[in-house]
């Protein structure tokens, strides 16, 4: 028996760890993104971080944030949309605008912001979808079943702005009628992404799915 040994080197990878001890704001991360300058916005459950690439800058309720709560970030045209549990906070050249929601969903927890017909979709776990239009006003818009109101993601196609919810896939192009996809109402959904014109849904119990949304199959 002729035994041939083969030196192999797994691919090892070095972490540097940013906390509290570094500067950040609390050490629950929810979310993080990157704006068009190269920062990193670290969202928290105590507060809104910049990262340089060296050092944090932090932001909380005293520099204007709604509360420092932070459940989602999205860069949108050079703004930075921050979700709360509670409201919405704007961040563009160094001001802060805010929309609080009404007293009964002060604790739900805003999920993704989209840019659809000149405003601005907040999906909630809990709550339906918000609507920031372009005069600034906010509105909140009930899904027609209660697990259809706990949205997990949202992508806009051409016209038509898709919904994914613990109750199935939604579609609107108007924000007021909305058409449920074939299929899906048994769905409970944990994500949607868009690949190749075509959308993969992610599922908590059934796995995953493949829509093409020209036939609206899946």
């Amino acid at each position: 028996f002729f035994f041939v040994c083969v030196h192999s080197q797994a691919q090892s990878y070095s972490f540097i760890n940013f906390s509290v001890a570094e500067g950040l704001a609390q050490s629950q991360v929810s979310s993080i993104v990157q704006d068009e300058k190269g920062y990193l916005w670290v969202g928290t459950m105590g507060g809104l971080g910049r990262f340089n690439g060296k050092t944090f800058e932090n932001f909380s309720t005293n520099n204007g944030l709604l509360n420092n709560r932070i459940t989602s970030l999205e860069v949108i045209k050079e703004q930075l949309w921050v979700g709360h549990e509670g409201g919405v906070t704007l961040i563009e050249n160094e001001k802060f605008s805010r929309w609080a929601f009404t007293e009964s969903n002060k604790n739900i927890s805003v999920i993704s912001i989209t840019p659809f017909q000149d405003g601005q979709v907040i999906a909630t776990n809990g709550s339906g979808l918000f609507f920031i239009n372009k005069q600034k006003q906010i509105r909140n818009i009930l899904l027609p079943t209660t697990d259809q109101n706990r949205v997990r993601g949202l992508i806009q196609i051409n016209q038509d702005l898709y919904i994914a919810t613990r109750g199935g896939l939604l579609k609107t192009n108007d924000l007021y009628e909305f058409k449920l996809a074939d299929d899906s109402l048994n769905l409970n959904i944990s994500g949607i992404t868009l690949r190749n014109k075509k959308l993969f849904i992610t599922t908590f119990d059934q796995g995953f799915f493949e829509l093409d949304y020209n036939s609206k199959k899946i």
